[in-house]
């Protein structure tokens, strides 16, 4: 599929999701929409087999045909405009992945054994990234990347726990008040939940368990 010319992505539904890091392919749906997507694939690949790609300088690192408007990234390696522009799409879902350049080093090499093929792993210049997808994409793109690193870090940072509110905040020591400029509600940093006005954290949290307790009773 990586040869089969990402040009024809067209022909694919929104039900097919690329994971290029990992080179898999994931088809959602009924079983007969997967049958239908299985089908084109299946046809991408016999018409790359049928006229084997030779693999150059100029040939795009991702889809490995002759480049097609060209875009050269800063490790010096080249991609086809349209397949960068589904690689990154790609990315637009909770499961971001880091934005590096996934070309392999050795493109002689890169088929042989069963070992990982290396891949360049240089970061993506932002100015690339603004030239390929719209603006809407942009900053999709964008607020994934951030929710990605928010939720590495979820000893760190916290989503406002008031429902439908988008904004975050560090984790405070007992005591720290935050005041949400979005929902206007004011958030204890420490217990992660509305003020609870009158009670300390640790009054708070031995009520709360003590509640929890009752009901498993």
């Amino acid at each position: 599929m990586i040869r089969a010319g990402y040009t024809n992505e067209a022909a694919l539904s929104d039900k097919l999701h690329f994971e290029f890091s990992s080179r898999t392919i994931t088809i959602r749906g009924s079983v007969d929409e997967r049958e239908k997507e299985w089908a084109t694939i299946s046809k991408f690949t016999r018409e790359n087999d049928a006229s084997p790609t030779v693999v150059n300088e100029q040939s795009c690192r991702l889809c490995l045909s002759i480049v097609v408007e060209p875009v050269l990234l800063g490790c010096e390696h080249k991609f086809c405009q349209p397949c960068l522009g589904l690689w990154f799409r790609s990315l637009i879902n909770p499961k971001f992945t880091q934005m590096a350049c996934i070309a392999a080093i050795d493109l002689d090499n890169s088929n042989d054994g069963e070992a990982e093929t290396p891949r360049c792993s240089a970061p993506i210049p932002y100015s690339v990234i603004r030239k390929v997808l719209s603006n809407q994409e942009e900053n999709d793109l964008l607020e994934h990347s951030f929710l990605s690193h928010v939720w590495e870090r979820s000893e760190e940072y916290k989503l406002c726990p008031t429902r439908d509110c988008t904004m975050v905040y560090r984790v405070g020591s007992p005591g720290t008040l935050i005041h949400c400029p979005a929902c206007r509600k004011w958030i204890c940093s420490s217990c992660h939940v509305e003020l609870h006005e009158g009670l300390s954290c640790s009054q708070y949290i031995g009520l709360t368990r003590r509640i929890t307790d009752t009901q498993e009773i």
